[in-house]
């Protein structure tokens, strides 16, 4: 041990399961490992601010990483926001409350406060008031698997079994130098699929002229948007 040195970054403790190692004693094992090799072993940590971790750790040794980030979220926010006319036209003071909201709510993370921010610009495109968007803000979830969930779930009904099927595609080719690369013009024929599961030995995609497939593109690159 004398020889070597050791730096670890263990992020999301809280997340951590094991039925025979509780966080408790996570913690307490972390803090020995130090304890016992303070000029060798060095380890960085991170998670949300459960008493396990929070009662082993002195506060001397804590960065609150949501605080650090607040500056940039803020900025990121208003910058976002302020491109909107609808947002612009709200008195200062209005515009202000709901970035603090917004900053309040994210805790540093940033691809929370993004998708937050979509469903905000939504919510302007549509006309709403600030009132309205802090409703929106407090009904959104803040764990970001929950926020994925709420994405997929708020897709048209109509347009639901397409759009989870693109993304099927893709997570069950990604990764495959063969199929990993499939071109827009593959994904349009998705609707074909779920209508006719015979549809490519019946329709013959290698028969598609050039017009066809030009035509085909451009609509299917609408469609993309909108679903």
């Amino acid at each position: 041990m004398k020889e070597h040195c050791f730096c670890l970054f263990i992020d999301g403790l809280d997340e951590f399961e094991d039925s025979e190692e509780r966080h408790t004693l996570l913690a307490e094992r972390l803090q020995t490992w130090t304890d016992r090799n303070p000029e060798h072993v060095k380890i960085c940590v991170s998670s949300r601010e459960e008493n396990p971790f929070m009662n082993q750790f002195s506060p001397s040794q804590r960065l609150r990483l949501h605080l650090l980030a607040e500056g940039d979220i803020r900025e990121m926010a208003n910058d976002f926001l302020d491109k909107h006319h609808n947002f612009r036209g709200e008195a200062s003071k209005a515009r202000e409350k709901l970035i603090q909201e917004i900053v309040s709510r994210a805790e540093g993370v940033f691809l929370c406060v993004r998708l937050v921010l979509e469903e905000l610009w939504e919510g302007l495109d549509d006309g709403q008031p600030l009132q309205d968007l802090y409703d929106l803000l407090n009904t959104l979830p803040d764990e970001l698997e929950e926020f994925f969930t709420h994405i997929l779930r708020s897709i048209r009904k109509s347009n639901q079994k397409e759009s989870w099927t693109i993304i099927a595609v893709v997570m069950a080719t990604n990764g495959f130098d063969i199929y990993g690369h499939l071109s827009l013009f593959h994904y349009s024929f998705v609707k074909d699929f779920l209508k006719n599961r015979q549809f490519a030995l019946e329709q013959g995609i290698c028969d598609t002229t050039l017009p066809e497939t030009g035509s085909r593109l451009d609509a299917f690159r609408s469609r993309v948007n909108g679903l």
